[in-house]
């Protein structure tokens, strides 16, 4: 393929995925995602809050915020999946209320005094406009990472986010959670890193090198707790390319990107994944850990829309199983495909990403004596990176090419998963899950203005597929007269 083509697709991709996050940032109405009442209410008093200019005080000798009584709660609609999102319209956006929801060194702060430069008089236009943003800085920055890595390199990582990314990944990007850019930047990260080992020619090592760095400090700004994932990035990619003459400029990125992690983390007091179950009086420490060994799957599966962990909104959106069974079919074809081939260090780094998606949160469980329920957008970062070097050929020097009906084949089964995921979101909100599938129908909540539900859905849907289908007809697919499980 010629420069020019390349880059045509590559303008194709980048518009194609920035229609499906403004849909998915149309599909849910604010406070939506996980504890938003929270991060929203840090967006409008970012810390420190006593210099936010926000109204505080205490209640009940706690410290409060004063902030528009949308956000200052709970949605209303969280636990009733037949109702829309329309009884949120009874609170005001405008009228003050105080709210103990609001970051108090939790956690790193940068990323809420950036959003907060977007908070407008119109709440809605402003989430609207933060939930944009962070798709165009996800679209930005790991499409940068994809141009510049190395064919191979970059078919891999496609394949991996295009498996890792429905339902939650895509849900969370388009948000305005802090995770958005955990994951937007963790993802640069391990892309960039990868490529600047195999880098020739000082502007593309320069290039890798910065976009690294970047996407360290794009995670580590956002949430404290990314350090940790920061080291496993780091040790798997450290083992499958450091040889017995190492790489100085790819060691001193890799310094450079622990050390903003371990700021991050030691700077705030977010030093660990927050539990998601509080009520822990009475358990037995011998039964949480039988629980917890047995359950401890569904984070990974969560990731990919299955079980309770793997539901939406405020994990209250439960997928269909035409979401959560192909990207688990998929997800085991990319694991079967890549592990026919492994070496000694491939082996090494598959353990320690696939150790590090298990053993943070169950370590944090444990700490805590917890039932299994950490969320699983905590870890979602690491499920990309655990496929993406399956894909690559031991030696990380080529990487596994599908065949023509193995791709077609993956091709159907992200855009149908992407497609009911984003229908299953719009309809809880507008209509609530008993209204009907056509979303042009008894719609009882939706924004002020722009398009509607149903031609965001068929836009979101049909941009989804021609990024998928464009990137899978360009990623390498194998010759007829090749043999199945051919590496370039």
């Amino acid at each position: 393929m010629s420069r020019l083509a390349r880059a045509l697709v590559a303008i194709a991709v980048a518009a194609a995925a920035l229609v499906v996050g403004v849909a998915w940032s149309f599909a849910s109405p604010p406070v939506s995602s996980p504890d938003e009442d929270y991060h929203l209410g840090s967006i409008w008093c970012p810390p420190p809050a006593e210099e936010s200019g926000c109204r505080m005080g205490t209640v009940d000798g706690k410290p409060v915020v004063w902030v528009p009584e949308v956000m200052a709660q709970r949605p209303c609609y969280v636990g009733r999946l037949g109702d829309s999102a329309a009884c949120q319209d009874e609170l005001s956006a405008t009228e003050l209320v105080p709210s103990i929801r609001f970051d108090q060194g939790d956690y790193p702060g940068q990323y809420y005094r950036i959003m907060h430069a977007f908070v407008g008089p119109d709440l809605d236009r402003s989430v609207l406009t933060m939930r944009v943003v962070n798709v165009v800085v996800a679209v930005l920055l790991v499409g940068a990472a994809l141009v510049l890595a190395q064919p191979h390199a970059g078919r891999a990582a496609t394949y991996a986010l295009f498996a890792g990314l429905v339902p939650t990944g895509v849900f969370i990007v388009a948000s305005v959670n802090p995770s958005s850019w955990a994951f937007v930047g963790l993802t640069t990260l391990w892309i960039a890193l990868n490529s600047l080992a195999q880098a020739s020619g000082t502007a593309l090592r320069v290039a890798n090198g910065a976009l690294a760095v970047s996407g360290a400090v794009l995670a580590s700004v956002a949430r404290g707790d990314t350090g940790p994932f920061v080291a496993v990035i780091v040790l798997a990619l450290g083992l499958l390319h450091v040889r017995r003459r190492p790489d100085r400029g790819w060691l001193a990125v890799a310094a450079i990107t622990l050390a903003v992690g371990a700021w991050s983390y030691l700077g705030s007091g977010q030093a660990g994944v927050a539990p998601t179950v509080t009520d822990v009086e009475g358990r037995n420490f011998g039964e949480v850990l039988a629980h917890n060994l047995v359950e401890i799957l569904q984070v990974p599966a969560g990731i990919l829309g299955v079980g309770p962990w793997g539901a939406l909104g405020w994990l209250e959106i439960p997928m269909p199983t035409s979401v959560h069974v192909p990207t688990i079919s998929l997800a085991g074809m990319l694991l079967f495909q890549g592990l026919r081939r492994l070496d000694r260090r491939k082996a090494l780094a598959l353990a320690v990403v696939a150790g590090a998606l298990l053993a943070l949160p169950f370590y944090m469980l444990m700490r805590n004596l917890e039932i299994a329920g950490i969320q699983p957008r905590y870890v979602m970062s690491l499920l990309p990176l655990l496929f993406a070097l399956c894909l690559l050929h031991p030696g990380a020097v080529a990487a596994y090419r599908f065949t023509r009906a193995q791709a077609v084949l993956a091709w159907v089964m992200v855009t149908t998963a992407h497609s009911v995921a984003l229908l299953t979101t719009l309809r809880r909100y507008v209509t609530g899950l008993d209204g009907s599938y056509l979303l042009g129908r008894g719609g009882e909540w939706w924004w002020s203005s722009g398009p509607s539900p149903l031609a965001w859905w068929l836009a979101g849907s049909a941009a989804y597929g021609l990024a998928a289908l464009t990137l899978v007809a360009t990623a390498g697919i194998e010759r007829p007269a090749a043999s199945v499980g051919r590496h370039e």
